[in-house]
């Protein structure tokens, strides 16, 4: 998931370079009505999701973010690279 649709394709065409598989990549971009929160709770379940790597350039509500991201990572890797 990346909030910058260029670091995303960068990412994708870098990792498909290398064998490592991605099974979903999404931008939300400027989240206008979906949000980087919104997809990290939805992959949480999502079985065919086994990590998430995620490039955040920003976070409007961090308790929301953070109480998010704990529940996910108690059952999947998250990678965050914060940057901004």
């Amino acid at each position: 998931m990346s909030q910058s649709g260029n670091m995303g394709v960068t990412t994708t065409n870098s990792c498909q370079r290398r064998g490592i598989g991605i099974d979903k990549f999404t931008s939300v971009g400027n989240e206008a009505q979906i949000g980087a929160v919104d997809i990290l709770d939805y992959l949480r379940d999502d079985p065919h999701t086994t990590c998430v790597m995620m490039y955040i350039e920003g976070i409007d509500d961090g308790r929301r973010f953070l109480d998010v991201a704990r529940k996910t990572a108690a059952v999947k890797p998250v990678v965050v690279l914060r940057t901004g």
